[in-house]
């Protein structure tokens, strides 16, 4: 049985050249001989509208933030055939249709549409033919999309056919020429310019390999784009894998703003093609760039090797308790030098194990550090088990129990200590309000003649609103514990801020006159040179996990309901159940049930499985949970620092992080930028921007899901960089420094 005759049928093709090309003027060139001959062939004279011109102008309109611009139209008589010039940021898109008419075919429409146009030259991104028409037996409100000929993504024009049913004219029309009246691109060739993009970046790719010196960059909107000399093969491939994924993800923006419900076209095969194409394109990069960077590590001349390295020390330590902190907390072996004099320094910690939270973890890091650095240091604990005072010792590290009998908590802390060998400490260090008070004490009424360092951790203005029940006075807690935090800095030698978000908190905050006495800030970072990165991404049978983790009792704070709709919106459409699994590390007892149905209300999509675990206070588990994987999530509206953070990146796992974070801004200052734009995201942190803040997080969450593989490889290389810039040492030795200069000279 013979196929139905195609009726009404039609040509029109969308063209593309880059305005941020050394090339441009060429390309420009290139669209005004094919404006004017397609008017001068075509008889097409008339304007669309009044308001756009019929030459393509000298001077090309601002792009608009979002959408595209109107450059120039003009059409032939009775509207049967039209060219528009449209400006999409920095792509500007020629678009031809010739329209259907009695004794009009796709084979005569096409050989004219190909004397119009002419070969494309190396100044066009590309283009794509659309045949278009009417069939009888189409479905009604569905179009059937299907690639024509050889699929080549190396070819400069891509030919596609798109047909709808008889009656319907404004459901073709909207997706390959205009929506009604209007002259905007329309989504689904919006769609089609950014995978045009993405095979120009094959073309380029190619040429590279064969010897080619240049790479195009198509950053993401909003950026400045550039085509530049890509010096070394490393940044050629960096350069162009960060080209496909922004292309690519701004191509599924458009796909689902054309059809958000997914329904539109009967089948699918040529939107899959482009997807698989895509995937399989960055994994040859990721493959190509790893085999670079092996043969380069190869070459460089041997260094000697860093006195750390607490990932091989761990692999041959024996098996510990799950309750110990792992052996890669093992901090650097750099010593204070002779002639540096060791610091008695007095540590007053609730605990050495992280039973209470992160900073627990903090501040065992950091005291490990110290003793590295040089200081002569004694740690004052609650209580203390023998396994705490082993795992001390092996790092130099004394701990003092301070339990007496007839006294409990924090009120132990505050008893003057009978330490081990006449102890005389010079220098106290408390953390915040957890043990500021006792630290305090310690200094002003126990030793007498020591400095004190105070620790700032949080920044209460900002986190209490994210934590406190409705019923509760927000306004009121918040003052009274930022009056006691700040008030806890009066008296110190220096105030700790842990970071710059607190640092410009506590700039802030002395102004006041009340506060003027404040101890002047010593910002100091969280070392990232600590850790066992992983070994590579999970495996691509398992099915993948999204990690989010902290004390997540109140979803505001730490941006739970953020996480959950993104995730939703993020996963691949047409996922079976369970395709993502989302591990939420931090649910406290007895609540999993109520947390589970919250969260897959807000995810609202069967394709993201929850797991809820509660808080724990093994540091194992924790780095087990980061080390199966595949992303972590740290969106926060409100966050000091980001120990969640944190912890991913020593692990060298994926990461994306709230830029209201303090580890979000070192981030900023430390990273390059590409690395920055693909890891730090902005929170909007109110209600009404939860929309755009979900749009961005899905957006970012579908990137580094897309290819998990490349992006492991990125996480390993912002480990690096971090860990090299960033250390324990250096932050211990900043306190120690302090500590020496404001000591009287000695005899």
């Amino acid at each position: 049985m013979s196929e139905p005759a195609v009726v009404q049928q039609e040509v029109a093709a969308h063209l593309f050249v880059p305005l941020d090309s050394s090339l441009t003027d060429q390309g420009l060139r290139s669209f005004a001989g094919i404006w004017n001959r397609f008017r001068q062939r075509q008889g097409a004279d008339e304007p669309v509208t009044a308001w756009i011109p019929t030459r393509i102008p000298d001077h090309l309109p601002d792009a608009p933030l979002h959408g595209s611009v109107p450059v120039a139209a003009v059409q032939a008589d009775k509207r049967l055939d039209q060219a528009i010039v449209r400006r999409d940021h920095e792509i500007l898109g020629l678009s031809l249709l010739l329209g259907a008419a009695p004794g009009r075919t796709w084979p005569d429409l096409r050989r004219r549409l190909d004397e119009l146009v002419g070969p494309l030259g190396p100044a066009h991104l590309g283009g794509v033919t659309l045949l278009l028409g009417k069939k009888p037996d189409a479905t009604a409100g569905k179009l059937e999309l299907s690639e024509l000929g050889t699929r080549d993504e190396r070819e400069s024009m891509r030919n596609l056919s798109l047909l709808g049913t008889v009656p319907e004219d404004s459901l073709l029309g909207a997706w390959a020429w205009s929506n009604g009246d209007a002259t905007e691109m329309p989504v689904f060739v919006r769609y089609l310019m950014h995978m045009t993009s993405v095979r120009h970046q094959l073309a380029g790719h190619s040429r590279l390999a064969d010897g080619g010196s240049r790479a195009f960059l198509r950053p993401p909107y909003g950026g400045g784009g550039t085509d530049r000399e890509l010096t070394g093969p490393a940044e050629q491939l960096r350069a162009t894998r960060h080209s496909v994924e922004r292309a690519w993800d701004n191509a599924c923006r458009a796909l689902r703003v054309c059809d958000p419900a997914g329904d539109t076209l009967v089948a699918t095969e040529v939107l899959d093609d482009d997807r698989n194409f895509v995937g399989w394109f960055t994994e040859v990069l990721d493959d190509e760039l790893a085999q670079v960077e092996l043969v380069r590590d190869k070459e460089a001349p041997d260094v000697p090797e860093r006195a750390e390295q607490p990932e091989e020390a761990s692999r041959a330590e024996p098996s510990r308790s799950a309750e110990a902190p792992s052996r890669t907390e093992t901090m650097p072996a750099v010593r204070g030098t002779s002639s540096e004099r060791p610091v008695r320094v007095l540590v007053v910690a609730d605990e050495w194990f992280s039973k209470a939270g992160g900073l627990s973890t903090f501040n065992r890091h950091l005291c490990i550090a110290l003793v590295a650095a040089g200081a002569d240091l004694c740690v004052l604990v609650e209580k203390l088990s023998d396994q705490e005072r082993a795992h001390a010792a092996q790092h130099g590290v004394r701990l003092h129990n301070a339990a007496r009998p007839g006294h409990i908590g924090a009120e132990t802390l505050m008893r003057r200590p009978d330490l081990p060998g006449g102890f005389e400490p010079e220098l106290v260090i408390g953390h915040g309000r957890v043990t500021g008070p006792a630290a305090r004490q310690q200094s002003e009424d126990h030793f007498r003649g020591s400095k004190r360092l105070h620790f700032l951790h949080v920044e209460p203005d900002q986190g209490e609103w994210y934590k406190l029940p409705g019923e509760v006075d927000v306004g009121a807690h918040t003052a009274a514990r930022t009056k006691r935090e700040f008030d806890l800095c009066r008296g110190a030698l220096r105030t700790v801020p842990v970071g710059a978000r607190l640092e410009n908190a506590l700039l802030r905050e002395r102004h006041a006159r009340r506060h003027e006495a404040l101890g002047p800030p010593l910002r100091i970072y969280p070392g990232f040179d600590t850790g066992t990165p992983v070994t590579g991404p999970p495996p691509p049978e398992a099915v993948p996990q999204i990690l989010l983790m902290g004390r997540l009792d109140v979803a505001g704070g730490k941006g739970l309901d953020i996480a959950c709709r993104a995730l939703g919106k993020a996963v691949p459409e047409r996922s079976h159940p369970g395709r993502w699994e989302l591990v939420a590390r931090g649910v406290p007892e007895g609540e999993s049930h109520a947390f589970r149905t919250m969260a897959e209300k807000w995810i609202d999509n069967p394709a993201v499985h929850v797991i809820p675990r509660p808080y724990s206070s093994d540091p194992q588990e924790v780095i087990d949970d980061v080390a199966r994987a595949s992303l972590v999530l740290m969106p926060s509206r409100a966050e000091s620092f980001g120990l969640v953070g944190l912890e991913a990146i020593t692990a060298g796992v994926p990461v994306l992080v709230s830029s209201r974070s303090g580890l979000g801004m070192l981030l900023t200052e430390t990273l390059p930028p590409d690395q920055v734009e693909r890891m730090v995201m902005d929170v909007g942190a109110t209600a009404r921007e939860v929309k755009n803040d979900v749009t961005r997080w899905a957006r970012a969450i579908s990137n580094m899901m897309w290819s998990v593989s490349g992006a492991f490889q990125q996480a390993a290389e912002v480990r690096k960089t971090m860990a090299d810039r960033v250390t324990w040492h250096a932050a211990a030795t900043k306190l120690l420094d302090c500590a020496r200069e404001s000591a009287p000279p000695t005899d």
